[in-house]
């Protein structure tokens, strides 16, 4: 049997694995556009006109709005169908989600705070802050739809280091990251960057309090093929959780497909994660925003795998803030060098593109 990784065209980011699982659902806009006819097409294939399509597991990778945008509305449009009394389009199986509540500790007069300060003065704030509701948002919702959330995780409540589930189809999924001292250490710079009684944000320590200390990296193993999802995680949590849970053997792992942190990000990765962590396939999902896949990380990618053959699968030929000729570059340069990498990118008209494992 093979292993396959659908990735979407989500401008930001997303992805969704088969098993049927879906990973992160995209920033505003995205789940209209590209998410949800494709996941027609699969309930058009996989199920009755009147079969709900079955999603196993919906998992938000961490408290982003693009990454929780498109898994707000997949759930808004099966509440709508069961409020209307029509067929619902989607069962979801369980939902893995930490909220920012959860992760934060924060109560309501620190939440409402945040969302009140102008984020023209703390414009990298923005999206965390418009996150605050499209997550309590998501998880009211789940609840209301009786989905199970975060259960059989570590903590009972947060989705954290160790947690371990084998869906029904036979996926198997193992959470390296976050540990409970992140997310505590998420808590500290939370409670550093919240001033309540001043309703301010300190815009120096909001940098990266949600970002990458509280995301999800999973594990997904299935006969025998393994993928690493990374969500937005750093190349340090992502090499301490891999080793911690016995995946480096000498040091080194081998996957599959690894789905590159941070759409891309330069600061996601390093020389040593490139070097100890290998695939066969390597996946970013980016439109150029915020210049990710960066044109540095895939020259960190290239040096560190050198003449060995593999697969770069990018969602976006063309896009924002010169993607178009980084990767131009970036091609010209492989070609150059004679290096046996190769690029790949979806068709204009498609909705996504899949990387399959044998």
């Amino acid at each position: 049997m093979t292993m396959k990784l659908e990735a979407v065209k989500a401008e930001e980011g997303k992805a969704e694995a088969p098993a049927l699982s879906l990973i992160d659902g995209g920033p505003p806009g995205v789940y209209a556009k590209y998410l949800k006819p494709r996941l027609a097409e699969l309930r058009s294939g996989l199920a009755s006109d009147s079969e709900p399509l079955p999603l196993e597991l919906v998992m938000v990778s961490h408290i982003d709005s693009d990454h929780i945008a498109g898994v707000l509305n997949l759930l808004s449009d099966v509440e709508t169908a069961r409020n209307d009394k029509d067929d619902e389009p989607y069962e979801v199986g369980r939902l893995w989600h930490n909220s920012f509540k959860q992760l934060t500790g924060a109560g309501e007069d620190s939440a409402k705070a945040a969302e009140k300060q102008s984020m023209d003065e703390v414009p990298k704030a923005a999206a965390v802050v418009a996150s605050f509701g499209q997550g309590e948002d998501t998880s009211a919702l789940a609840t209301e739809l009786g989905i199970p959330r975060n259960e059989q995780s570590k903590d009972g409540q947060l989705v954290l280091d160790g947690a371990k589930r084998t869906l029904p189809g036979g996926l198997k999924l193992t959470v390296i990251g976050p540990t409970a001292e992140a997310v505590e250490n998420l808590r500290e710079k939370w409670a550093d960057a919240m001033d309540v009684e001043a309703g301010r944000l300190v815009p120096a320590a909001v940098q990266e309090t949600v970002y990458n200390l509280s995301s999800l990296i999973v594990v997904a193993e299935f006969d025998g093929r393994r993928i690493l999802l990374t969500g937005d995680g750093v190349a340090e949590d992502i090499l301490a959780g891999l080793e911690r849970h016995g995946f480096l053997d000498d040091g080194s792992a081998h996957f599959g497909i690894f789905k590159l942190p941070h759409h891309g990000d330069i600061g996601n990765v390093s020389k040593e994660l490139f070097e100890k962590v290998t695939a066969d396939h390597y996946v970013a999902s980016g439109n150029g925003k915020n210049r990710n896949p960066e044109l540095e990380t895939l020259r960190l990618l290239a040096a560190a795998r050198g003449d060995d053959k593999y697969d770069i699968w990018l969602t976006y030929s063309h896009g924002k803030e010169g993607l178009d000729e980084n990767l131009k570059t970036f091609e010209k340069e492989q070609k150059e060098a004679k290096r046996k990498s190769t690029v790949h990118y979806p068709e204009d008209d498609a909705t996504s593109m899949t990387i399959e494992i044998e």
